[in-house]
């Protein structure tokens, strides 16, 4: 796994199935992987990651990555999000509580797929549809 992309998803899916925090990713990877293509900077997960996991994450995932726990803990505690770094590919993964009926059934109903140079697969959001919502408007 050469990507930098890849090597991120690989170690930060490995860390969340270690504390078994149920994830999926969302936001502009994942409408790029459902086919809709949108730039990003960054990488959205939605979590059921608690307040008190916080800490075992970052000691989870070591010092390629840069966790600000008492940030994380803050704001999980608010129902807030936080974000947290992979040195080595620069990127940001925005982590998104849920805590509401549409959160689980967005992790309920996500998908795996293959993601970054395709040999990273990761739970990803399912697509959402309305049948009376024109696609052309």
């Amino acid at each position: 796994m050469n990507d930098p992309v890849s090597r991120a998803l690989d170690e930060i899916q490995s860390a969340l199935n270690q504390l078994q925090v149920q994830f999926c990713i969302v936001g502009s990877l994942a409408s790029s992987a459902r086919g809709v293509p949108r730039a990003t900077m960054d990488i959205d997960l939605l979590t059921r990651i608690s307040r008190n996991q916080a800490d075992r994450l970052a000691a989870t995932l070591g010092a390629t990555w840069s966790v600000d726990v008492q940030a994380a803990r803050d704001a999980l505690e608010h129902g807030r999000a936080f974000n947290i770094f992979n040195l080595p590919a620069g990127l940001k993964f925005d982590f998104f509580p849920a805590f509401d009926d549409f959160h689980s059934a967005q992790l309920e109903r996500a998908t795996t797929m293959a993601l970054a140079d395709g040999t990273v697969r990761c739970p990803v959001a399912s697509a959402f549809t309305e049948s009376h919502v024109d696609p052309r408007s």
